[in-house]
């Protein structure tokens, strides 16, 4: 996403009135909120969008790796940063939803989480989508759909 989305998703859920609200919240200036909404930035650096990861409850590194992907020029390399994202997006919902010994068992049978240092074509695809699946009839986690 680019990261102007990231911080408008900022004021949408905390119904803040202005960008400089949302700069303060952040810990940015207003006139840096001003360059990525005038497209003159198009990425957040690693520092707010931690920040943003806190105050939109998502789990750390879920923003920081969109963001190294969204900036990357190499494909391949923006898809490891993708893959990334997404296995910090089911390590969260995992430990979100399920007993701790059932998230446990689905982390363990995740290849991808299992091999995070190795990432090649693992990603269990059916243990993702059974947890995304169980997550949608929760009504819990929406902002990863």
């Amino acid at each position: 996403m680019k990261s102007i989305e990231w911080i408008d998703r900022v004021i949408s859920e905390r119904k803040l009135p202005s960008d400089r609200q949302a700069a303060l919240l952040i810990g940015m200036t207003p006139q840096l909120i001003s360059k990525h909404r005038n497209g003159n930035v198009v990425t957040l650096d690693d520092e707010n969008a931690y920040s943003i990861e806190k105050i939109l409850g998502l789990p750390h590194g879920r923003i920081v790796a969109d963001q190294h992907a969204e900036r990357s020029k190499n494909p391949e390399i923006s898809a490891m940063w993708r893959k990334l994202a997404a296995t910090a997006a089911v390590l969260f919902l995992c430990t979100a939803i399920f007993p701790k010994a059932q998230a446990e068992q689905l982390v363990i049978k995740t290849p991808a989480i299992m091999n995070i240092g190795v990432f090649e074509n693992t990603l269990n695809a059916y243990v993702i989508c059974n947890i995304l699946t169980i997550a949608k009839k929760n009504a819990a986690c929406s902002y990863f759909y």
